[in-house]
This record gives C-alpha cells, structure tokens and sequence, in this order.
C-alpha cells in the first residue's frame, strides 16, 4: 500500500495511481521504454500543448530510472521545438545518444545539436578572452576548416570533370572531321576545263566549200577515218567523278565503263583515269 500526503503536488498523486495500475517495474524502467506510463502520459500531455505538465512528467521518470533513453529523447524535441531551450535540448540529446548510439533517429539528434549550439552562439554575448568565447571559436574555426577542405575537393572534381569534358570535346570533334574526309570532299581547287575540239568534217560538195573536192579519183564518198589516242585525266585534290564528267561532257556511268578497275565512291588524287 502506498500513502501520499495531501500536500504534495497533484502530479505525486497521478504517479501513485500509475504505480498501482502497472507496477514498480514498468515504472522504473523495468521494461521497454516504450510501456512507461509516465512517458505515454507526458506524450499526451505534450499532444495537449501542455509542454510543461510533459516536462514534469519526463523528468519525474528520469529520477526514477536515467536510463530511460525515450524520455531525453521527448525532453530534448520539446525543449528544441516548443520551449526553445537549446542549452537543455543539446543535454538531453547528448544523453539519448550516449544511452542510445545506434538510435534510429542518430542522424536527426546530431543536426538538431547543430542547430542547437548555433542558436546558442547567437543569443549569448561572449567575448574571445572568456572561456566560452575561447571554446566557441575553436569549434567555429574547425567547421571552418572543414568547410573548406570539402570546397576544395568539390573545386578538384568540378576541375576534373571539366578537364574530361574538353578530352571528350576535342575526340568528339575530331571524329566528325574524320567522318566528314570520309564522306564528303569539298573541292578546293579545280582546274580550268578543257575544251573539246570538234573533228574536222571533209566536205565533198566543191560548191560548198569553194574548194576542190579531196575525194579519190575513183569516185569513193566515205571520208578518211581519222586515229584518235585514248585520252587521259589526272585527278586532282578535291575532284568528285561527277564533277569530271560534266567538265567532259559525259557521265559517271561511261567514266566507269572506260575505267572498270575505278571505285566511283573512293577516288584519290593523282591516279589516271580513261576520257571518252
């Protein structure tokens, strides 16, 4: 049986009521954290907006069992986001986590420690000569130098992943130009055309020409046949086969016919080829 005295506080009789409803174990922390009364009813009290009843209550179950982590972590989020206590924030987060490393909320607990002792270092005035200015500085001279050396490996990679991108512009560049020679050749010099000269016509009409006429004595109308040479081209830089054949009058299809040995699509400078 348990007696409280009529003069303590209201929350000693809610305590002896919790005590009598779950048990000494579940109290002081016997069990899982989760299942303590005292935490289930500050929760509830803190859903209410009554920050301080919660408070109260936390810490009342804190001085039966320390070790409840659950309870520095409810004290620690009601003191950053409602009672804007940072200094009693960043104590019950220290604590949880040394209770808890491998909390599941580890990684939120040190940003709001962060952000705590900057709040902190906002609010209180402090001079370099004091231990609190002195401890400040040091600690904002390490982020500091931190900071920097992540600048500086981000300024390495960004230069880095410049330097690849210009290789691979120059590669890119080069390979277009490759694919173009290959492809498609631009003339850059041709030379003049030359001209054809007709074959020369032996008329056999006297009257026509003023002229007597060449023929035989016997009579014969065919005129001489007249030997021609084959003639030849040389192929300059920046001819295309069917710019030859417009100079000469013919087509690429009777330039092929003449030169059988003739690739019409890879024609390369100084080689000879055949003129009908």
């Amino acid at each position: 049986m348990i007696f409280v005295s009529a003069g303590r506080r209201p929350w000693a009789l809610l305590v002896a009521g919790l005590l009598l409803v779950s048990g000494c174990d579940a109290f002081f922390g016997g069990g899982d954290d989760s299942k303590n009364p005292l935490l289930a009813e500050a929760r509830v009290r803190r859903d209410q907006y009554d920050y301080d009843g919660a408070v109260t209550l936390l810490k009342k179950a804190l001085e039966a069992n320390p070790r409840l982590y659950r309870a520095h972590w409810d004290l620690g989020v009601i003191f950053y986001q409602y009672k804007t206590n940072h200094a009693a924030a960043i104590y019950h987060f220290e604590e949880l986590l040394s209770l808890k490393p491998d909390w599941k909320q580890a990684e939120q607990v040190r940003s709001f420690i962060t952000a705590s002792k900057i709040e902190l270092a906002k609010q209180a005035p402090f001079g370099a000569d004091t231990p609190e200015g002195q401890r400040l500085i040091f600690n904002m001279t390490a982020q500091l130098h931190q900071l920097d050396r992540a600048n500086v490996d981000l300024r390495n990679k960004l230069t880095n992943s410049f330097a690849a991108f210009q290789q691979l512009a120059a590669e890119n560049a080069r390979l277009r130009e490759q694919l173009q020679r290959a492809t498609v050749v631009v003339p850059t010099s041709a030379p003049p055309p030359v001209p054809l000269r007709p074959p020369a016509v032996v008329s056999t009409n006297p009257a026509a020409s003023g002229t007597a006429s060449t023929s035989p004595a016997h009579g014969t109308s065919n005129p001489p046949s007249v030997a021609t040479a084959p003639r030849t081209y040389t192929i300059q830089a920046g001819d295309r086969l069917a710019g030859i054949a417009r100079r000469y009058r013919t087509t690429v299809d009777e330039l092929q016919r003449l030169n059988p040995t003739l690739n019409v699509n890879r024609i390369k400078p100084n080689q000879v080829i055949r003129i009908p």
